[in-house]
């Protein structure tokens, strides 16, 4: 799927685009593709691009798990890999014309994405437990995701203007999963659950601008909104004496968020100086039926300031104030086992937006025709902070858990290298330092906020990470129609807090490269090497008797997973 943007129309004659490219996992066979390819033409007076893309892939993961009972002795150790298999495809077209004085556009997008992983874990010698243990964990996932968007923008006039804009989004995946534990060569237990998940989303949105006001630009903001999910789930246990359905509260459930948003704001220029103000009101209803049945309703109110100064067309400072609202995922409300950890993610029906007041003050310098820094300080005040809250004394849920504080330094900046001897070369520079404070619901005691347990690649950064930073190298050599690159990204570890548990998630640093060049009929031919250290992924999970920091630990279990590295040659063009 090319984006594709063009400064003189569209051309008359239909231009294809396209990048073949194929990717290999050192070790691992076979081989692996993606395809993409795509139409930018028009048909009378509409203006369109038809595109479909696909990827089939396979990767794997592989490490080892160690147990430690009484949190030192070691009692157990695994040996673990796991294989991922499955492909993606995707089609979408978009349109746009013009109907008198109405700019119209049309987008679609169809995705079907499917997924199987199958991971082995096997006791190593040693350990304590009696006999060989066998762990098989097989994980399938179909996913099937359509979307449909149109806006329609008007001028009423010289000075009014309005934009309706539509979106519907439908997603439904099915999932399979199962465990077979086999103790001594005979099978000990055999566990297996199904489920299905369908999501709704449409949005409406109009937006009124009105620039008759000299030096303003006033602003009228309606946004309406339904999301509804659909939970299903069946999950059986064969411990010796056949398949015994299990019942997983919180599974089988219908979620619907009924949400509208009004905003009324100005944007006021005053030579060097624009102030940006506005206030704004969303009110949502949230209903639940099936395991759980409960109503809720939420109003909050919305201000929102931001100061621009420009000292000069180089030098920009900026100061905004605005309270914020965060965007519920209904997913949380819903339950779900997770065999691997012999564990279950809980739905919470008493879940409540989170909302925050937020403070930035940041500058900007611009330097040549490249370089630019930036730096944003920010605080935060939050509002029933989403984190994770005690069930039972071995269950926790999403939810909220009270006020909390949130802080720290971005830095961004884009630094030509020709100065220091490096021709045609730049480096691109993304830094986070971060701290929080909240209250801990279970110890009572203050702590930072959670962070995302999420291990991936290319490493993003979120909050509760005390630190991330990316650099990104480049250099052109524009004769030679040849390119280069190297980036590296890391972060700080991550904490999750449970009511009888904790886990912190962590990784080495990423590196990447690149090699490209035009030379070839103008065709671009690209070579990357991606995770060339062999990240490292750490987990360490440390399980309480009781009660988390409360009471004595009972075993810490530390997973170490490599995530291989990958080579990956593609070819894009034109034609």
């Amino acid at each position: 799927m090319a984006d594709v943007v063009t400064k003189d129309g569209v051309p008359s004659s239909p231009v294809t685009y396209y990048e073949v490219g194929v990717r290999k996992i050192p070790g691992l066979d076979p081989l692996t593709m993606d395809a993409s390819v795509s139409v930018l033409s028009t048909w009378n007076t509409i203006e369109y691009t038809a595109g479909v893309n696909g990827r089939r892939f396979t990767f794997g993961d592989y490490g080892t798990e160690f147990y430690y009972r009484d949190g030192s002795i070691p009692a157990e150790k695994h040996h673990e890999s796991s294989l991922w298999q499955g492909s993606r495809a995707n089609a979408n077209l978009n349109a746009s014309t013009e109907i008198g004085s109405t700019s119209a556009r049309v987008n679609t997008d169809f995705e079907v994405n499917d997924l199987f992983r199958s991971t082995l874990a096997v006791e190593a010698p040693g350990s304590t437990r009696d006999g060989d243990g066998v762990d098989l964990f097989v994980y399938q996932k179909d996913m099937r995701q359509f979307e449909l968007g149109a806006d329609f923008e008007h001028a009423f006039g010289n000075n009014f203007s309005g934009k309706a804009i539509v979106l519907y989004n439908l997603e439904e995946t099915i999932t399979a999963q199962s465990q077979l534990n086999v103790e001594n060569g005979a099978d000990a237990v055999y566990r297996r659950s199904d489920s299905n998940l369908r999501t709704t989303e449409a949005i409406s949105r109009w937006e009124l601008n009105w620039l008759g006001w000299p030096g303003h630009a006033l602003r009228f903001n309606v946004e309406a909104a339904r999301n509804v999910i659909g939970s299903a789930l069946v999950q059986e246990v064969d411990s010796g004496f056949g398949l015994q359905e299990v019942s997983v509260p919180g599974s089988n459930t219908r979620v619907q968020e009924v949400r509208g948003e009004l905003l009324i704001g100005d944007t006021w220029r005053l030579e060097e100086y624009v102030l940006s103000y506005g206030v704004g009101a969303e009110a949502s209803t949230i209903s639940q039926s099936g395991d759980s049945v409960m109503t809720r309703d939420f109003l909050f109110f919305k201000p929102e300031l931001q100061l621009t100064y420009s000292q000069s067309q180089d030098w920009q400072t900026r100061l905004r104030i605005a309270r914020e609202v965060a965007q519920l995922n209904l997913n949380d409300f819903v339950s779900a086992p997770v065999f691997q950890d012999d564990d279950l993610e809980l739905g919470n029906p008493e879940l409540e937006p989170e909302s925050r007041w937020v403070a930035e003050l940041s500058g900007e310098r611009r330097f040549g025709s490249l370089g630019v820094i930036r730096g944003t300080l920010f605080y935060n005040w939050l509002s029933e902070v989403q984190d994770l809250v005690p069930l039972t004394p071995v269950f926790e849920a999403p939810g909220n858990i009270g006020d909390g504080r949130r802080w720290g330094l971005v830095v961004e900046a884009t630094l030509p290298l020709s100065q220091i001897g490096i021709p045609a070369a730049r480096l691109d520079i993304e830094a986070h330092l971060e701290d929080s404070a909240v209250t801990d619901p279970v110890t009572g005691h203050e702590r930072v906020l959670s962070g995302e347990a999420v291990s991936g690649r290319p490493i993003s950064f979120g909050e509760g990470e005390r630190y991330g930073y990316a650099l990104e190298f480049r250099q052109d050599f524009s004769d030679a129609q040849i390119a280069w690159g190297l980036d590296m990204r890391s972060r700080a570890e991550r904490t999750s807090f449970k009511v009888n548990e904790l886990a912190e998630y962590s990784e080495g640093a990423e590196v990447n490269a690149f090699i490209q060049t035009t030379r070839l009929f103008g065709q671009r031919i690209r070579l990357s090497a991606e995770n060339l250290l062999n990240m490292q992924v750490l987990r360490t999970r440390t399980l309480f008797i009781g009660l988390r920091a409360l009471s004595p630990v009972n075993v810490i279990e530390q997973r170490d997973f490599q995530n291989q590295r990958r080579i990956i040659l593609s070819i894009s063009g034109s034609f």
